[in-house]
Order: structure tokens, then sequence, then C-alpha cells
């Protein structure tokens, strides 16, 4: 049986950089910890963004479009004690933030029928 996992991504259209998206966070979440500059630790996850190396405006639309938009969070557990009702949470408000400024996102993960 696979393994059910607690890490989830979020395509990100809008943004001119991945230092854009990482101070878009550190707004509503301060206390998100410091590392490399397009890396941050929040509520028990480290999150890495990074520019999608398949982004293509043209390819945009449509039911997958969301897979070439410009970058992509990863958000992994760093704690064990991590439950999915955590995680949801955690990507409703990345998610929120992001539209909030008028980006596009959309989340995937094993519980994404869920947010």
């Amino acid at each position: 049986m696979p393994e059910y996992t607690l890490q989830f991504i979020i395509m990100i259209d809008g943004p001119s950089s991945d230092q854009e998206i990482v101070d878009a966070i550190r707004t509503p979440f301060p206390d998100s910890g410091g590392g490399p500059a397009r890396c941050a630790d929040l509520r028990g996850n480290f999150v890495d963004i990074f520019a999608n190396s398949d982004a293509d405006q043209a390819k945009m639309s449509g039911e997958d479009g969301f897979l070439f938009y410009g970058f992509e969070l990863q958000a992994s557990p760093t704690k064990p004690t991590i439950q999915e009702a955590e995680q949801i949470r955690l990507a409703r408000d990345l998610k929120a933030v992001f539209e909030s400024r008028g980006w596009k996102a959309e989340v995937g993960a094993n519980f994404e029928d869920k947010l």
C-alpha cells in the first residue's frame, strides 16, 4: 500500500520572483523562520519556493493549466506529530495569501479534495 503523505505543493502564477512569494508569506506569518532566501520554516513545515522549469503562459488554460504556472511552493512536514487537519489549514491559509495579492494558486495534495 502506498504511503499517505502530508506534503503538498502550491503552483503559483503572478509574482515576478521567488523572493516576492517569500515576502508575501512572511507578512501574515511573521513567525516563519528564516533560512535560505527562498525557504521558510512554517507551522512545522519546511517550505521551499522555486521557479517552475515547465512554466509556459501559452499552456496555462485548460484543466491542467496550473502545472505551467511560474512558481512552485513545496511544503514538507518536519515534525512527525503534524496532522492532516494542520496541513489543510496551512494550505488554505497560504492559498488565501496568494489569492489576496491577485495571484492564481492551486494546491496539489493527497487531501486536496478537503480544501
